[in-house]
């Protein structure tokens, strides 16, 4: 019996784990049945023509309020149970939008302290002639409980710190320089901010590129190498593409992401400074 209780501990510790940020096609199709997977495509008419065996459809703005912003931790709580995840839950997120859709429910996931949330490498493409049709199942709810409030910075905290720190714009280069804003919105970036586009991360079919080709991509977008533990100011229009530019500086291990949530779209609705242009 004395031996017990250290391997008792083992398997709590082992249980708590963090989830690799990244799963490959292979391990999924190895351990599928322990797994829950959650397909957050564009449209549930998109998830009935295909998705992968046992997914449930997800529309990932019924995450966030009508501001477009992350809903609060008991909320989101709600929606994850209703889902049938709790805290043991591992969770694999993919979509058909090279994860611009499927990084936003992983940024929900994190916000609340889960740490067992994965992408699928290459999302649904490398399951090809293996998907099925129809309705998202049924499944039975479970209670979740948060493991914290989600943690985000506030417009104000944001302009304290301009040009104090590192601030990735994580939008197509046409919205960040004004040329082509999204519709609705004015273009133009944060003052110091430069742009690191939330897709330049991924690789042909879906893939990802290897972490040491991401850390090339993101010195060369952001001008310089990023420090692993000082503060990282992430935006876009409203956090949806941030969201899985976010899932890029984590899985790369930068532990001060600093989420912007109400991003551009609450910046200029306050009407406050934006820079036109290529030049930060």
């Amino acid at each position: 019996m004395k031996r017990l209780v250290p391997l008792l501990l083992l398997a709590a510790v082992c249980s708590a784990a963090p989830a690799p940020p990244l799963v490959s096609p292979e391990w999924l199709r190895e351990h599928r049945a322990e797994v829950v997977i959650l397909d957050v495509q564009s449209s549930k008419e998109l998830y009935e023509k295909g998705h992968l065996k046992g997914a449930l459809w997800v529309d990932f703005e019924q995450f966030r309020t009508g501001k477009k912003q992350l809903a609060p931790a008991d909320v989101l709580a709600a929606k994850l149970g209703a889902l049938g995840i709790d805290g043991s839950s591992h969770v694999v997120v993919y979509d058909e939008k090279k994860g611009r859709n499927c990084g936003y429910v992983w940024y929900v996931l994190k916000q609340l302290g889960h740490e067992k949330v994965s992408i699928l490498d290459g999302h649904m493409d490398a399951f090809a002639g293996e998907l099925e049709t129809g309705p998202s199942p049924v499944v039975a709810t479970k209670t979740y409980k948060a493991r914290r409030e989600p943690q985000v910075v506030s417009p104000e905290w944001v302009k304290d710190r301009l040009g104090k720190l590192p601030m990735l714009d994580a939008r197509p280069v046409e919205q960040y320089t004004g040329v082509k804003p999204k519709e609705g919105m004015k273009g133009g970036h944060l003052p110091g901010a430069v742009c690191v586009p939330w897709d330049a991360f991924v690789g042909k079919e879906g893939r990802y590129l290897d972490e040491k080709a991401a850390r090339a991509a993101l010195v060369q977008l952001a001008g310089r190498e990023l420090k692993p533990d000082e503060e990282i100011v992430v935006y876009c229009n409203s956090y949806h593409q941030a969201a899985h530019l976010h899932w890029v500086l984590d899985r790369l291990g930068y532990k001060e992401i600093k989420a912007f949530d109400a991003s551009m779209k609450e910046w200029e609705e306050l009407d406050w400074p934006r820079t036109m242009g290529e030049k930060p």
